[in-house]
């Protein structure tokens, strides 16, 4: 009894906020991951901006994401919820509260200023969220065609430049 006590959990209701970046597609197998029990329940969410061809596109984006979480958690227990908005972080928001235990989305990693001009819906979220929010976060890729090349592993062996002098504070 004690084992089944440690062990038991009420149903849990997660959300996946799905935007088609990779950070999402990694936040979808976590859900998939935190899918345990038969009885607990998924929405994959996508909000779109009010265009005529936007829920096609929304529809396209999320059928194999739905898919692929179906597939994953069980039919019966996904839902996709598709809905055209002005305001994606508000939205979410309110679609989350009062129906979500836990909100798993993708950060694409945007800097300062695109964070503060177009504002961070991860962000917002991890911030204003009443349940449990997990964020995936990576570094933004290198620009393509910038020159930028990755920087080389680091040599195990080498010893940091002394202070101040820019040579070697010796070796080993």
């Amino acid at each position: 009894i004690f084992f089944r006590f440690l062990v038991a959990r009420d149903l849990m209701k997660y959300c996946l906020a799905y935007d088609g970046s990779p950070q999402a597609n990694v936040a979808g197998e976590l859900l998939q991951a935190l899918f345990k029990q038969n009885e607990d329940q998924a929405a994959l969410y996508h909000g779109y901006p009010v265009t005529p061809e936007s829920r096609i596109i929304a529809e396209e984006l999320c059928r194999p994401v739905a898919l692929q979480l179906q597939e994953g958690c069980g039919a019966s227990n996904v839902e996709v919820v598709l809905r055209e908005t002005g305001d994606v972080r508000a939205d979410l928001m309110n679609f989350c509260e009062g129906n979500v235990d836990v909100l798993v989305m993708g950060s694409r990693g945007l800097g300062l200023l695109a964070r503060t001009v177009l504002g961070s819906i991860s962000t917002h979220a991890l911030n204003h969220f009443k349940g449990r929010a997990i964020a995936i976060v990576h570094a933004p890729p290198a620009a393509e065609g910038s020159g930028a090349e990755p920087a080389p592993p680091a040599d195990p062996d080498a010893v940091p430049p002394g202070p101040g002098t820019g040579s070697p504070a010796g070796r080993r």
